[in-house]
C-alpha cells in the first residue's frame, strides 16, 4: 500500500461502478490526489483507501503489451486501457492468445500496410512478430499447407469497426502470397493502367458521367469525396481484378454501363401533368441508351402501371410519388441482378473440380443502432445476437462443461446467457420491450443494451476506447435535452391527437366487425335454409321419378301384351297365306328349290323385291295419302344455288312456312346407312358384316346396294314379323332385330343418336295401326329427311329469270345467296312463283302485318339499254318490289333484297334531254340500279327510307368472320387455362380442326368470286378524290387484290405488284381488314414454308404490317396467327419474317404515305432503312429508321450527340430543297418522309435540281442568352445568317456589309491575297425590296427599337411547285444588277480587311451581337394579309415569337400590334387560307396566306412549352415551399 501512495505510482482506481486507470498526484494531509487516464481528478481520504477502493497497476499494464493475455491485471478496465495506450502510439492490433483485436484509427498509418511487410510476416508465426492482420492471415494459409485442412477468419465488430477494410488486407495478403495469382495479377494491372489512360476520357463521355455531386443517389450523404481514398487508384484495383478474374473487356463495359444507367436512373424527375411525367427527357434518352432500352417504352415503365385483363393490356397513370417509387425499385432491380452476375462470376472463377481445401473469411455485420433503426438493422442485429450466442456457447459453456468432465477445479463465471433474447424473435418472451404508446416500434433486451425498431433508438452505445472531455459532452448533452424535451412535448401532443383517432377508428372497425359477423351468420342460416330446401326438393322429385317409372313400367307391360297379340294374329295370317301359296306351286318349282320346302318358302317371302310397277304404284298411294294433308304445291325441280356449277333435280315440296326440296319424292319414314349381319341367332356372329342403304316405308323396312335411285334391293323385314326389338348390350351404336324363327338382325349405326332414331322410328311403326303410320310419316318424314329448306322469313323475293335455254326458270333471293330454279315447263314455273309469293305474302301478314316502309313512282333505268322504264315501286323491311302497277294482284316485275352491306348514294341533279330528274343509286349483291324521280324532295325521301331499312337489317357475318371469333374465343381460353396453370391440349387440337375442316382459312391456288369478310356493295369511300379514281366497288376490289397476288407467286416485277398493292392498301381503308385476311390465308400451307411462293406472301405480309396495323379484332387473329405459325415452322426462313411481322405490327404507328421502293426492299430484307440527316455546315450524320421511329425520337437522338440536351429551345427536323423548309411534325414517321421524297422525285417537284434532304435546325427560341453548348451557338449563328441572306433582317447597307465580312472573318480567317467573295447569295441578301426603301444613317441607331425576321424566319420563306403563294400576298422583290453585286463585293472585302487578327469566336460574338438587338430576333415571321381585323394596312408581317405574336407593317419596325399568349382566346384554322385569331373573346383578326398549317403548328408548339415551362415553375415553388 505505501508503494501505491507515492507519488507518480499508476493504480486503479474504483470510481463510478468501475475500475478506472490514474496516477497518484499528491499525497498530503491525509488525503491523496488521483488523476485518471481520462482527465478526471479524483481526491479521496487515505485511511479509506483499502483494496477494494484502491490497488496498485502492474507493470505489465504501465507500458502496455502485445498480447493481453499476459497481463498481470485481467479484468476489463485493464484491457481498455491497454487498447487505449497501444492505439495512442499508433499500434492500432493487438493479441489476445490466438485472437486479433484490431481498433479503427479513422486515419492512414503509413508503412502499416507496406508490401515488404508481406515477405516479413511470411517467413514468421504468430507471435514471432508485433501483432498484425498479416500475422493472422500468414498462420491460416501455413496450417491450411500444413495440416490440409479448410481454414475459417471471423471478422466481427460493431458497424463502422473496420471490418471490411479488414477483410480486404486478409485478402490482399492471401492474394499475394500465391505467386500465381501475384504474376497474372500484376500483368493484368500493368495491361489495365495503359488501357485506363487511352480510354478514360471516351469511356467518361460514352458513360454520360459527370461529377459525383449532380448524381441524386451519390449526393443524399452529403459526403462527396474522402482525401484519404484516393478514387483513381480504386478504379484501377477494381479493374485489375475483374481482368484476373477473366471477365473480358466487352463485359467489364457493359456492367459500367449498367452502372452508369443506375445512376443516371436516379436523376430522373417528374412532374404532375395528368399523371407523372418526365420533366427532363434527355434522361430517359441517355438512360435508354446505357442499357439499350426503348425510350418511349422505358417511359412508360416508369409513368404508368400496366395489367393484363382477359388477354389485353390496360395502362393506368402513376403519381409522382408512385413513379419515383417505381424508378427507385428499378435500379434497385438492375443492381441486385448486376451485383450477382458478377458474384457468380467470381465464384465459377475460383471453385475447382474434386476435393480441395479453401481459407474462408467472414466479414460479419456489426451491431447497429442508429437514430432511425428499420428493418435491415433488425436483420443485422439478429445475426449478431446468433453469433453471440454461438459464442457463449463454445466459449463458456462447453469449456466450463469440459472443466467438470475433466475435475479440473475453477471459478464460476458469470456470462450473460441471450438466448432468450433470441427466443424473443423466433418464438416470443419477455425481452419484448413493448412501447408505451401505439407507436410503429419496438424494443429488445440486447446484451450490448436495449435496441429499438422504429423512429429513434432508446439507447446509443457507449464509447469503449475513450471518454470525451466532461465539458463538451455536459454542453451537448444539455443542447439534447433541450431538444429531445422539445421534440417529446410535438411528439405527446401528437400522439394523443393519434390515440384519440385510433380509438375512434377502433371503435368503428370493432363496430363494423360485428355487424360484418351478423350478417355472415344471417346469410349462413339462409343458405343452410335454402340447402335443406333443395335436399326435400330433390327428395320429392326422387320419389315422382320412380312413381313414373312404375306407371311406365306398367304401361309397357300392357303394350307388350297387346303387341304380342297383334304378333300372334300376324303370324296365323302369315301362316294362311303360306299354305295358299304352297298350293299354287307348279312340280318345277318344288324339284328346283334345295333343301326343306317350308324353308325354302319362307327365305322367298322375307327377301322377295317388288317390282318396279308395284313399287311405283306404291310410292302413289303413299304420296296421295301422306302428302295431301299439308302440302301447298310440289313437284320436280332442278336447281343451283351459291357456289354450286351444276343443276341437280330435286323433288320440291312448298308448304304453309317453308319451301323444301329432296334428293326424290318423300314416302319414307326413315333412310340411311347401316351396317348388318343377320341368319340364325346361333351362327349370325360368324359372319361378317355388311353395309347396306335402309329405307323404312310403311310396314316394311327394306336394305339396298346404295342410296341412288333405282338401286336393287337386297332384302326386306316386315315390322309385323318382328318378336323381339333392343340394343345389343355390347355397344352403344347397335340395335338386334329378332324375327319369327329366331332369325337375327344385328344393325350397327354410324353414332349413338343415329341408333337411336331407328329404335324410336321402329318402335313407333310398331305399336301403330296403318292409319297411324301415315301420321308418324306426314309429322316426320319432311324435315328429317330434306337436303335442306327455306324458311318464308328468309324468302326476300320470288320473279321470274331468264336463262338462256332455260324457259321455266325463276329466282328466289334470300339474304345471303340467290337460289336459281328450273321447272317442266313455263307454266309450271309461273305456278311455282305465284305459289310462293302467296304462301310468304300469307306468312308475312299473319307474323308481321302487311304493312310497308313507303310506295310510289319510280323511273327505273336499263343499264344495258340506257333507257328508263316507269314502275310502282313498294319499299318493304325486307327491300323493295316493282309493279307494272299498283295492283298488287298483278305478277312483279323485279324485287331487290337488302341487308346490311347494300347501300344507296344520292340524290344527284341530272339531265334528260330538256328536263332535271333527280337520281339515286342502290347498291345490292352484284348489282346497281338508278332510279330517278321529277323532284328533289321524293329522292331525298326515298334514299332516307331506303337507307332507313339498310340500317335496320342484321349485320351479316361472313363464314371468315365466324370461324376467326370462333378461333378467338377458343385461343382466349387456353390463355385462361395457361395463367390458373392449367393445361388443356383439346382445344389447340380444336382449333387445328377449324384450320383442317374449313378450306376457307388455308391457301388456295384459285381466284375467289366474293370477299372473305363482310363488306359494303356500294362504291368506295371518297371515289371522287384525285388518288382513289379508277377504283371499282369495295367488293370488286377485295377480288381484284386477291387474284393478283395470286400472281405474286410467278411475276416478274414483284416490286411494282407490291407497290400497287400497298397504295391501294392505304387508300381504301375499308379494305385493310380483308387484305389481311387474305394474305394470311396465302401464307396458310402444310408444307414447304420456304417455298418462294410463299416467302413472297410473307413478305408481303411484313410489308402491311409496316404500313398501317389492322383493327383490334384482326389485330388479334393476326398475332395469334404469326405466333401458332412460329410453332409449326420454327428455325425456317419463313420464320424470320414471322417474328418481324411479329414485331412490326404492335410497334406500327399511324402513316401519311404507303412505303416507298427504298422501304420495301429494306423490309424485304428485314432491316431498318439508311438515311442521312443534314444540318447547317455541309455536316449530315447517319441515322437508321424504320416505321415505328418518329421524328421526335431521331430529334431527341440528335440532341444528345450535339450536346443539346439542356437547352430550352425548341428544335425539329425540317424537309428541305434548295431555301425550301418545312417543319415535320414530331409525330410524323420517319418513313413516310422518305416515302414522300421519293414522290417528289417522281413528280419532279422541288427547287431546281436540288435534293430534298431531312433537315436538323432550330424551330422555336425561348431563350437566345442561354447557350448550352457550343453547337447550339453555332446553329443560332448559322440560323441567323440565313435570315439575313434571305432580305428579313432590315438594317442599312454599311450594317449588312459587316456582318457579311463577319462571316467570311469566321469561315475562313483572315483575308488573304486573291481572296474572293464568289456566291454573294449565302453571305448577302441579293434581292432588295420594291415595295419600301429603308434608310438609316446610324447602323444601331434603329436597331434597338425595329422588328424584324428572326433567326427562324427562313423556316417560311418560298414555296415549293405544291404550294404556290398568291401575288398578292408576298413582298415583290427585285434582283441586284451585276454592277451592284461587285461593289458589294467589293465593300465587304474591304471591310473584312480591317478585321485582321479577329479570332472565330469573336467574330462569331460580333456577328450574334448585332442580330439581338432586334427585339423580333427569336420570332418566325409570316408574309400574310389581313382580310378582317381593322388594320389600315392589309400586307403584313406576321411574328409569332416564345413570348407573344406581333404585327408589322412590311418594311417597317414599328409593331401595329402585339398579343401575348394570355390574353388570346382562340386561334386556329378557319379555312385552307386563313387563319383566325380571336382577342379577348372580342376582337377577331383574319390572316390570308397559304401557309396556314405552319402557322398553326408554330403557335401550338409555343403554347406547348409555355404550359410545359409554368408547370415547372410552379411544381418549383411548390416543393420550395415544402
Amino acid at each position: 500500500m505505501d508503494t501505491q501512495m507515492t507519488q507518480g505510482a499508476h493504480v486503479w482506481v474504483f470510481s463510478g461502478q468501475k475500475w478506472l486507470p490514474a496516477t497518484v498526484t499528491q499525497v498530503a494531509g491525509g488525503m491523496i490526489t488521483l488523476e485518471t487516464s481520462y482527465g478526471e481528478v479524483i481526491t479521496e481520504a487515505v485511511v479509506d483507501c483499502n483494496r477494494n477502493k484502491l490497488t496498485q497497476m502492474h507493470s505489465s499494464s504501465v507500458d502496455g503489451v502485445d498480447d493481453m493475455a499476459t497481463l498481470g491485471d485481467l479484468h476489463e478496465a485493464s484491457i481498455l486501457y491497454n487498447l487505449k495506450i497501444r492505439y495512442i502510439s499508433n499500434h492500432i492490433y493487438t493479441y489476445v492468445g490466438s485472437i486479433l483485436v484490431s481498433v479503427n484509427p479513422y486515419k492512414s498509418i503509413p508503412g502499416l500496410y507496406a508490401s515488404d511487410l508481406i515477405g516479413l510476416y511470411q517467413k514468421m508465426r504468430l507471435s514471432d512478430l508485433p501483432p498484425h492482420v498479416f500475422a493472422v492471415a500468414n498462420e491460416m494459409y501455413c496450417c491450411l499447407i500444413e495440416n490440409r485442412r479448410s481454414q475459417c477468419a471471423i471478422v466481427s465488430g460493431e458497424s463502422g469497426a473496420g471490418k471490411t477494410e479488414t477483410t480486404k488486407h486478409i485478402l490482399n495478403y492471401l492474394t499475394s502470397i500465391s505467386h500465381k495469382i501475384q504474376g497474372d495479377s500484376s500483368l493484368t494491372k500493368g495491361k489495365v493502367e495503359r488501357v485506363l489512360v487511352e480510354s478514360r476520357f471516351v469511356r467518361e463521355e460514352a458513360l454520360h458521367l459527370k461529377d459525383a455531386s449532380q448524381f441524386h443517389y451519390l449526393n443524399q450523404s452529403g459526403c462527396i469525396k474522402d482525401d484519404t481514398i484516393d478514387d483513381l487508384e480504386s478504379y484501377k484495383d477494381v479493374m485489375s481484378a475483374m481482368q484476373v478474374m477473366s471477365f473480358k473487356e466487352d463485359e467489364i463495359n457493359d456492367i459500367l454501363q449498367l452502372l452508369a444507367g443506375i445512376l443516371l436512373i436516379g436523376n430522373t424527375t417528374f412532374m404532375t401533368s395528368g399523371g407523372a411525367q418526365i420533366e427532363d427527357e434527355s434522361v430517359v434518352w441517355q438512360v435508354a441508351e446505357l442499357l439499350g432500352l426503348d425510350p418511349y417504352e422505358f417511359t412508360i415503365a416508369l409513368t404508368q402501371k400496366q395489367m393484363y385483363l382477359r388477354g389485353e393490356q390496360i395502362s393506368t397513370p402513376l403519381d409522382v410519388q408512385q413513379a419515383e417509387d417505381s424508378r427507385d425499385s428499378m435500379a434497385m432491380s438492375i443492381y441486385r441482378h448486376c451485383f450477382r452476375y458478377i458474384i457468380s462470376r467470381i465464384n465459377s472463377r475460383i471453385v475447382s473440380e474434386g476435393d480441395h481445401k479453401s481459407i474462408g473469411v467472414l466479414d460479419i455485420f456489426g451491431f447497429e443502432n442508429f437514430k432511425v433503426n428499420r428493418f435491415e438493422q433488425f436483420n443485422i442485429n439478429y445475426a449478431n445476437e446468433k453469433l453471440q450466442s454461438f459464442f457463449n456457447k463454445h466459449i463458456f459453456s462447453l469449456e466450463q462443461y469440459e472443466y467438470n468432465r475433466e475435475g479440473i477445479e475453477w471459478s464460476d463465471i458469470n456470462w450473460i446467457d441471450n438466448s432468450e433474447c433470441l427466443d424473443l424473435i423466433e418464438r416470443g418472451n419477455r425481452y419484448f420491450i413493448k412501447p408505451k404508446v401505439n407507436q410503429a416500434k419496438f424494443g429488445v433486451k440486447h446484451y450490448a443494451g436495449d435496441y429499438e425498431k422504429g423512429r429513434k433508438a432508446r439507447l446509443v452505445f457507449q464509447e469503449l476506447l475513450y471518454i470525451k472531455k466532461l465539458e463538451e459532452e455536459k454542453k451537448r448533452e444539455e443542447e439534447r435535452l433541450a431538444a429531445e424535451r422539445k421534440r417529446k412535448e410535438l411528439e405527446r401532443l401528437e400522439q394523443e391527437k393519434m390515440l384519440k383517432e385510433f380509438e375512434e377508428l377502433k371503435q368503428k372497425m370493432e363496430e363494423e366487425e360485428r355487424l360484418k359477423k351478423e350478417q355472415e351468420e344471417r346469410e349462413r342460416q339462409r343458405l343452410e335454409e335454402e340447402i335443406m330446401m333443395e335436399l326435400q326438393r330433390i327428395k320429392e322429385r326422387e320419389e315422382a321419378r320412380k312413381a313414373e317409372m312404375l306407371a311406365k313400367k306398367k304401361i309397357e307391360e300392357a303394350e307388350r301384351k297387346k303387341q304380342e297379340e297383334k304378333e300372334r294374329q300376324l303370324a296365323e295370317e302369315e301362316e294362311r297365306k303360306k299354305q295358299e301359296l304352297k298350293k299354287e306351286l307348279t312340280l318345277e318349282s318344288i324339284l328346283q328349290g334345295d333343301g326343306d320346302l317350308y324353308s325354302s318358302i319362307s327365305d322367298r317371302f322375307e327377301s322377295e323385291e317388288l317390282s318396279d310397277e308395284e313399287e311405283s304404284e306404291y310410292d302413289e298411294i303413299s304420296i296421295k295419302e301422306s302428302v295431301s294433308e299439308y302440302l301447298g304445291y310440289e313437284g320436280y325441280l332442278s336447281m343451283k344455288a351459291g357456289m354450286m356449277n351444276n343443276w341437280k333435280r330435286r323433288w320440291g315440296v312448298l308448304t304453309s312456312d317453308n319451301l323444301m326440296w329432296f334428293r326424290s319424292k318423300q314416302t319414307v319414314l326413315k333412310s340411311g346407312w347401316l351396317t348388318i349381319r343377320n341368319g340364325p341367332a346361333a351362327t349370325v356372329s360368324k359372319k361378317q358384316p355388311r353395309s347396306r342403304w335402309f329405307v323404312l316405308k310403311d310396314n316394311v323396312l327394306k336394305y339396298k346396294e346404295s342410296d341412288q335411285d333405282g338401286a336393287r334391293t337386297v332384302g326386306k323385314i316386315e315390322i309385323k314379323s318382328i318378336t323381339k326389338l333392343e340394343r345389343d348390350p355390347t355397344s352403344d351404336n347397335s340395335l338386334i332385330v329378332t324375327t319369327k324363327g329366331s332369325k337375327a338382325h344385328y344393325f350397327s349405326a354410324d353414332s349413338h343418336e343415329d341408333c337411336s332414331q331407328w329404335l324410336a322410328s321402329l318402335h313407333s311403326v310398331m305399336a301403330a295401326d296403318a292409319s297411324e303410320v301415315r301420321k308418324v310419316a306426314d309429322e316426320t318424314s319432311y324435315f328429317k329427311s330434306a337436303l335442306d329448306a327455306l324458311d318464308m322469313d328468309e324468302i326476300s323475293s320470288v320473279y321470274p329469270h331468264s336463262i338462256a335455254s332455260k324457259p321455266g326458270s325463276f329466282a328466289i333471293i334470300t339474304t345471303e345467296r340467290i337460289y336459281n330454279f328450273v321447272a317442266d315447263t313455263p307454266q309450271i314455273m309461273e305456278e311455282w312463283v305465284l305459289n310462293i309469293q302467296k304462301v310468304k305474302e300469307s306468312y308475312q301478314t299473319e307474323h308481321t302485318g302487311s304493312g310497308s316502309e313507303g310506295k310510289g313512282w319510280l323511273y327505273r333505268e336499263n343499264p344495258t339499254q340506257g333507257t328508263k322504264k316507269k314502275c310502282w315501286a313498294i319499299l318493304t323491311s325486307n327491300g323493295m318490289e316493282f309493279y307494272k302497277n299498283p295492283e298488287k294482284e298483278k305478277l312483279r316485275v323485279q324485287s331487290l333484297v337488302f341487308n346490311s352491306l347494300c347501300s344507296v348514294y344520292g340524290p344527284e341533279e341530272k339531265m334528260s334531254g330538256d328536263n332535271v330528274l333527280w337520281t339515286f343509286t342502290v347498291y345490292v349483291r352484284r348489282q346497281v340500279h338508278y332510279f330517278f324521280t321529277k323532284f328533289q324532295e321524293d329522292s331525298m325521301a326515298w334514299v332516307n327510307s331506303i337507307q332507313r331499312v339498310i340500317d335496320n337489317k342484321p349485320r351479316l357475318i361472313m363464314p371468315t368472320e365466324r370461324l376467326i371469333s370462333k378461333i378467338r374465343t377458343i385461343h382466349s381460353h387456353n390463355l385462361f387455362c395457361y395463367f390458373i396453370k392449367i393445361f388443356q391440349d383439346s382445344n389447340d387440337v380444336e382449333i387445328e380442326d377449324i384450320y383442317r375442316s374449313n378450306p376457307i382459312l388455308n391457301y388456295s391456288n384459285t381466284s375467289i368470286k366474293a370477299p372473305l369478310l363482310a363488306l359494303p356493295y356500294g362504291k368506295t369511300v371518297g371515289a371522287n378524290d384525285k388518288k382513289k379514281r379508277g377504283y371499282g366497288t369495295i367488293s370488286e376490289e377485295a377480288v381484284k387484290t386477291f387474284n393478283s397476288l395470286l400472281t405474286s407467286e410467278t411475276v416478274g416485277d414483284y416490286l411494282a405488284l407490291i407497290q400497287s398493292q400497298l397504295q391501294k392498301f392505304h387508300d381504301l381503308p375499308e379494305l385493310r381488314d380483308e387484305i389481311y385476311c387474305q394474305v394470311i390465308k396465302q401464307t396458310n400451307i402444310s408444307n414447304n414454308p420456304d417455298s418462294i411462293g410463299n416467302l413472297r406472301y410473307w413478305q408481303f405480309l411484313a410489308c402491311l404490317c409496316c404500313t398501317r396495323a389492322p383493327s383490334r379484332k384482326y389485330l388479334y387473329y393476326l398475332k395469334f396467327y404469326l405466333q401458332r405459325s412460329l410453332k409449326r415452322f420454327p428455325n425456317t426462313e419463313a420464320a424470320k419474317f414471322m417474328e418481324f411481322c411479329l414485331t412490326a405490327c404492335t410497334k406500327t404507328k399511324p402513316r401519311e404515305y404507303p412505303p416507298g421502293k427504298e422501304e420495301i426492299i429494306a423490309i424485304l430484307g428485314r432491316r431498318p432503312i439508311l438515311t442521312y440527316i443534314y444540318t447547317y455546315g455541309n455536316s449530315s450524320v447517319k441515322a437508321l429508321v424504320d416505321s415505328s421511329i418518329i421524328a421526335d425520337e431521331v430529334v431527341q437522338r440528335l440532341r444528345l450527340g450535339l450536346g443539346l440536351s439542356n437547352t430550352k429551345n425548341c428544335y425539329a427536323l425540317f424537309e428541305k430543297c434548295g431555301t425550301i423548309y418545312r417543319a415535320i411534325d414530331g409525330r410524323t414517321v420517319m418513313t413516310d418522309i422518305l416515302a414522300k421524297f421519293e414522290i417528289y422525285r417522281t413528280r419532279g417537284i422541288g427547287e431546281g435540281t436540288n435534293r430534298w434532304q431531312i433537315f436538323f435546325k432550330p424551330y422555336c427560341f425561348i431563350d437566345l442568352k442561354s447557350i448550352s453548348c457550343i453547337a447550339e451557338e453555332f446553329l443560332m449563328f448559322e440560323e441567323a445568317r440565313e435570315s439575313v441572306v434571305n432580305g428579313h433582317f432590315l438594317n442599312s447597307e454599311p450594317t449588312l456589309v459587316r456582318l457579311a465580312a463577319l462571316y467570311q472573318q469566321f469561315n475562313h480567317g483572315d483575308y488573304f491575297a486573291g481572296a474572293w467573295i464568289s456566291n454573294l447569295e449565302e453571305i448577302y441578301p441579293i434581292k432588295k425590296s420594291v415595295d419600301v426603301s429603308i434608310k438609316m444613317e446610324d447602323p444601331l441607331s434603329k436597331l434597338k427599337s425595329s422588328h424584324g425576321f428572326g433567326s427562324l424566319g427562313a423556316s417560311f420563306r418560298k414555296q415549293s411547285k405544291i404550294v404556290k403563294p398568291e401575288e398578292n400576298v408576298n413582298i415583290n422583290f427585285q434582283e441586284m444588277t451585276e454592277d451592284e453585286k461587285s461593289a458589294i463585293k467589293s465593300s465587304i472585302v474591304e471591310k473584312w480587311k480591317q478585321l485582321k487578327g479577329m479570332t472565330e469566336d469573336t467574330a462569331l460574338e460580333q456577328y450574334m451581337d448585332i442580330i439581338r438587338t432586334w427585339p423580333g430576333s427569336s420570332a418566325t415571321i409570316f408574309d400574310v394579309k389581313v382580310i378582317s381585323g381593322g388594320f389600315a394596312v392589309t400586307k403584313v408581317w406576321l411574328a409569332i415569337g416564345y413570348e407573344n405574336i406581333t404585327i408589322y407593317k412590311r418594311g417597317e419596325s414599328v409593331a401595329l400590334s402585339t398579343m401575348d399568349y394570355n390574353g388570346i382566346t382562340w386561334s386556329g384554322i378557319e379555312s385552307n387560307s386563313n387563319y383566325k385569331i380571336i382577342i379577348d373573346k372580342t376582337k377577331s383578326i383574319i390572316f390570308e396566306t397559304n401557309q396556314v398549317a405552319e402557322i398553326a403548328k408554330l403557335i401550338k408548339v409555343c403554347h406547348e412549352m409555355r404550359r410545359k415551362r409554368i408547370s415547372q415553375i410552379i411544381n418549383l415553388q411548390i416543393l420550395t415551399s415544402i
